[in-house]
């Protein structure tokens, strides 16, 4: 009797280790991410709009997330309202081309002698600064409004003889001051654009934007190759170093993702690339998992499958035990870094059935709130230590986590 006690155990046992395994392995259904997307969207909808309207600010955390989550949803079957989301993006794309100062007179830079890579090295006469008084600190977007306005105050020979170096020392070469239209914001504009339309005055449309942004960008790079980061970026849990490689990660594959990029566009990602691969040596010092996320998009955009198969195997061994990601490496799981993960993956060619996949999955269905967000501690990922300010940045991380989730989940639909 007791050997028959022991048989039926260890049957017993036996088949619940096979369950255990073939639950692991098991995708979730597609229904169910599917409904995770669909309870996330309309939350998204009401606190983007609201930072479009009441902020009128396109930040790099709200509005830009806002189209790219959409836009995925919809690349995978899930219904948004067209209408609204081209509304979002002509909006976006208007403010971003209403907040460029490309030219504006400080203080600074008419005292004294023009500085940098500039061939005027004369001093603005005393005469024409009292002058010019009314345009210190004035933007402009243009070269053209800049000498109207100078036409009004200076005399035909004053404007002749000092014109070429009144706009070397206006000129603004680099991003201006973030002001939520800045180079993050326009690479995930351009990254989550979305489909071509079949419309064809949409489709004119849509590429004159995605070229504008390329555009701006271009001239954003810094002469050792980089991107700067902007805004509130700097000020997250990490070296400011490692936040601007990963701006100019971001920005190189946005660049990278456009259609048939042009000699200017090309010449860009190189140097990117060039930069890049002077930090390779300090990578092991990067402590956010973007990073690292970032490391393996580039491999495979660059074409190392080497590289990109060793990023793919410490990406997934970075992975923790209920199925998520940490956007600090070796902290606790959250929506922001699970959706990071998930898309990095895809796009590096995991296919959504491998088991890390299927786990990161159940994690995120299972941590959504029932209203459609995923709360996303601002400690985890913001370098602030005021309780005050952690807990005004609490619905930024949860927004921003959530249209991660969402663009993540999307990616691993069938």
């Amino acid at each position: 009797m007791h050997l028959r006690y022991i048989a039926v155990w260890m049957f017993v046992l036996t088949g619940a280790v096979a369950m255990a395994d073939a639950k692991d392995e098991d995708h979730v259904a597609d229904a169910e991410v599917r409904a995770a997307i669909q309870r996330s969207l309309p939350v998204l909808e009401t606190d983007g709009v609201a930072w479009m309207t009441q902020k009128n600010c396109a930040s790099c955390h709200h509005v830009p997330f806002l189209i790219w989550s959409h836009n995925a949803a919809r690349e995978h079957g899930i219904a948004v309202d067209e209408t609204k989301l081209e509304q979002w993006i002509a909006w976006t794309a208007t403010f971003s081309q209403s907040r460029r100062a490309w030219f504006k007179l400080s203080k600074q830079s008419l005292d004294g002698k023009a500085s940098g890579d500039v061939d005027d090295n004369t001093c603005v006469p005393a005469e024409l600064l009292n002058k010019l008084a009314t345009l210190v600190d004035r933007p402009f977007a243009s070269e053209g409004e800049l000498v109207a306005e100078m036409e009004r105050l200076l005399t035909r020979q004053e404007l002749a003889q000092h014109r070429k170096s009144l706009l070397i020392r206006a000129s603004r070469p680099l991003e201006p001051d973030n002001d939520g239209g800045g180079l993050d914001t326009l690479s995930q504009l351009l990254l989550g654009r979305g489909r071509q339309v079949a419309d064809a005055s949409d489709a004119a449309a849509q590429k004159a934007r995605a070229v504008d942004w390329r555009d701006v960008m271009l001239r954003w790079q810094q002469r050792d190759g980089s991107w700067k980061a902007a805004g509130q970026l700097p000020a997250q849990n990490r070296p400011v170093a490692e936040t601007h490689a990963v701006s100019t990660m971001w920005a190189m594959l946005a660049l990278a993702g456009t259609d048939h990029p042009d000699k200017p566009t090309q010449s860009a990602i190189a140097r990117a690339a060039e930069f890049l691969q002077t930090k390779d040596a300090d990578a092991s010092k990067d402590v956010s998992g973007e990073s690292l996320l970032l490391r393996l998009l580039v491999a495979h955009e660059l074409a190392n499958p080497d590289r990109a198969d060793a990023l793919v195997k410490e990406v997934l061994a970075h992975q923790n035990a209920d199925g998520g990601w940490a956007w600090r490496q070796s902290g606790p799981s959250d929506a922001f870094a699970t959706g990071q993960a998930l898309y990095a993956l895809r796009r590096a060619g995991v296919a959504a059935d491998r088991p890390p996949l299927v786990r990161a999955c159940d994690y995120l269905v299972r941590t959504q709130a029932s209203a459609g967000w995923w709360t996303v501690p601002s400690r985890a990922i913001s370098s602030a230590t005021n309780d005050g300010r952690l807990k005004r940045l609490e619905p930024i991380y949860r927004y921003w986590g959530t249209a991660w989730a969402v663009i993540g989940l999307s990616d691993t639909l069938r």
